[in-house]
């Protein structure tokens, strides 16, 4: 027959195996949503890359445009020389920029995967994360000189043949100028607002849905206790000494 005294140390190890055991699996759950996260990090920001390297293309596309044959033979070197420079320069800027910003996403995509492959997917993100600036600055800064290329080109086709032919294209290009700066701006930042109001409301919305979670599993877990208390307490007072 088994004592009782050897009872209390055999649950008292159950009990701490059975702790290990469902810490081991929180561990093990932890671990692999971790991973999960960071994998779609990753994803998310590779295909930031790739968008940025499709618009970067477009933008290639425009600025090689503008150096037709039709568009460099409407340029008046002798009058307006230096308007004609600047419509120049402002497309090969463009052209510089956009194929640099393709070529860096390519080059930074290819060894992103490959790290992930190799090394973790962490140090992945970071070097994601860390070489983005020289995708994004190079492809925002061929959005602004292509602008400006279209812009220039207005002004850098004008013909000094008479003084009102000139007045007219100047004010043309001048209206051409505005309208990219005051409708392209609104198109551009106010939907952004629109969008990044609808994230602050969603994240609010989130936050407190998880605070009324915690709150609902707070009472709840108080309300399980407290039969598991006075079970105890019964069975404590009902053992003889």
């Amino acid at each position: 027959l088994s004592s009782p005294l050897s009872s209390p140390p055999l649950s008292s190890l159950r009990g701490t195996m059975a702790m290990l055991a469902e810490r081991e699996r929180l561990e093990k759950e932890r671990h692999l949503h971790e991973l999960n996260l960071q994998q779609r990090q990753l994803t998310y920001l590779l295909d930031r890359c790739n968008s940025y390297a499709t618009q970067a293309t477009l933008v290639t596309g425009f600025a090689f445009t503008s150096f037709s044959a039709d568009a460099l033979e409407d340029l008046d070197y002798a009058a307006s020389p230096v308007r004609s420079f600047l419509f120049v320069l402002s497309g090969a800027i463009t052209m510089a920029l956009s194929i640099s910003a393709v070529g860096v996403a390519s080059y930074l995509t290819g060894k992103a995967e490959r790290l992930a492959m190799e090394v973790d997917v962490r140090t992945a993100v970071a070097l994601v994360r860390w070489r983005m600036a020289w995708v994004f600055w190079p492809y925002a800064g061929s959005l602004l000189f292509l602008w400006a290329c279209a812009a220039l080109l207005v002004f850098a086709t004008c013909k000094n043949e008479s003084e009102p032919e000139e007045s007219l294209c100047n004010l043309n290009g001048t209206l051409v100028v505005l309208i990219f700066v005051f409708l392209g701006g609104f198109v551009t930042c106010f939907p952004r607002w629109l969008i990044a109001s609808d994230v602050k409301k969603a994240h609010a919305s989130a936050s407190a849905m998880t605070l009324s979670a915690a709150a609902v599993a707070s009472t709840d877990s108080m309300s399980m206790r407290r039969p598991l208390r006075d079970a105890a307490a019964d069975g404590m007072s009902a053992d003889p000494i």
